[in-house]
């Protein structure tokens, strides 16, 4: 049987863990919206002008271009965040 001690710091440790993954989650679920809404977009261009797949296509790789280029960007936020919250830290301990 688990002690309340135990449990609180299990529970803790899980909510830290989430709080720290909700970033990249975040970043996953924007480039996976990012690929669709511009796959939709194709898709519907294709379908009002008669051109299916190209459009589709060509929407698709836009999609995915700008998907990767909000991953890229949102990652060097949050790593020049981190740095900066680190070197914060670091310097309130001397």
């Amino acid at each position: 049987m688990m002690t309340a001690r135990k449990q609180q710091t299990t529970w803790h440790s899980v909510s830290e863990t989430l709080r720290d993954a909700i970033p990249y989650l975040h970043m996953g679920w924007q480039f996976l919206a990012t690929i669709l809404l511009f796959v939709a977009v194709g898709w519907a261009i294709d379908s009002w002008l008669g051109t299916s797949p190209w459009l589709l296509i060509i929407f698709s790789l836009l999609g995915s271009a700008a998907g990767l280029y909000y991953m890229i960007h949102a990652s060097n936020q949050m790593a020049a965040s981190a740095k900066k919250r680190k070197s914060t830290s670091s310097g309130n301990n001397h």
